[in-house]
């Protein structure tokens, strides 16, 4: 039997191989795994770098 983290893992990879995204199950064109907003959304929430998000730099560049 597969552990609830191997249920999910097999899931994304079989919804990957016949082009869906991973996240969302959305359609895909070409070899992807994500699709555009599912994508954006993984940057923004896992940035490492501390760059600034969306919010932060609209901010920034009306106080300048």
């Amino acid at each position: 039997m597969l552990s609830p983290t191997e249920t999910a893992r097999y899931e994304r990879n079989s919804n990957a191989a016949a082009g869906y995204c991973a996240a969302c199950t959305k359609p895909l064109s070409g070899e992807t795994y994500f699709c555009d907003e599912c994508a954006h959304e993984a940057y923004v929430e896992t940035d490492p770098h501390g760059v600034m998000h969306d919010e932060e730099a609209e901010k920034a560049v009306q106080e300048s």
